[in-house]
């Protein structure tokens, strides 16, 4: 059974204690955990970890109130929106953000970025530095507060997949690619927001980053982890050398084509 203090242990002998880690995780993949997701979030802080999870919230969304960008990803035609305003409770999750997130974010201690529709929940050192600055039209602020910054920075990608890996927007961005605007309600007031793309075809990244993570294994689940600042600047080159590469494959979707593009013309 995996414990707060093999999580710990793990993390120092390793070499990602007393660092950023960016989580995107599938707590069952783990198997038993003593102290359930607690256990796990316990032993990043026992090794001085700051732990920045995604915290997404899609009931914010909302129509925009005039016209939509061009090249914006998104047809608003015959679409209707209920959105629930956006107030930063601990239940304004949703559900895909996994266990571990929702158990961050219910911690007393965990500090939330305000954006209404893209978040981020953090805990730990850094937590309150790192949340500070993420504006509705500064989306990725968390990470490039972290590329900028001297902390050691890491992706830990537990049980999941390149499709569930949030610095690859980021990434994008930094490769000239401007991300979709939205709106959402928070404070009962429709704003305009930032939002990463789709992320169906970041799993065509493999190859190209093939031997870059460290595998291990954590508990019963299979731990990838890369370094922040190399892996950002290595997709970020490979979207420039080849921008196709995070096409989802689907005809239908309307994000791929645009963010490929270039993302939304803001003039």
């Amino acid at each position: 059974m995996l414990t707060r203090e093999t999580v710990a242990r793990f993390l120092g002998e390793n070499g990602y204690g007393n660092s950023v880690v960016f989580l995107h995780s599938s707590f069952k993949s783990l198997g038993p955990v003593e102290g359930g997701p607690d256990g796990v979030i316990d032993g990043f802080l026992d090794a001085g970890s700051t732990l920045v999870v995604p915290a997404f919230y899609y009931l914010s969304a909302a129509a925009p109130p005039g016209r939509n960008y061009f090249r914006n990803g998104i047809d608003y035609t015959n679409r209707t929106f209920d959105p629930v305003s956006f107030e930063g409770r601990p239940d304004q999750i949703d559900p895909s953000m996994g266990i571990l997130s929702r158990a961050v974010l219910a911690r007393a201690d965990c500090r939330r970025s305000a954006h209404p529709a893209n978040g981020f929940a953090a805990l730990g050192p850094l937590s309150e530095a790192l949340m500070e600055g993420q504006d509705y039209l500064r989306v990725y602020s968390v990470y490039d507060r972290v590329f900028q910054g001297p902390e050691p920075a890491w992706i830990f990608m537990l049980g999941t997949q390149l499709t569930s890996c949030t610095p690859i927007h980021y990434a994008e961005q930094r490769s000239g690619r401007e991300p979709f605007r939205r709106w959402a309600v928070t404070g009962g007031k429709t704003v305009e927001v930032q939002v990463g793309s789709c992320s169906d075809g970041f799993s065509n990244l493999e190859e190209e980053l093939m031997g870059m993570d460290s595998r291990h294994s954590l508990g019963e689940a299979l731990l990838r982890v890369f370094a922040f600042r190399p892996f950002v600047e290595a997709v970020a080159e490979i979207i420039l050398t080849n921008p196709r590469i995070t096409d989802c494959g689907n005809p239908r979707c309307l994000r791929c084509p645009d963010m490929i593009a270039g993302g939304p013309i803001l003039k």
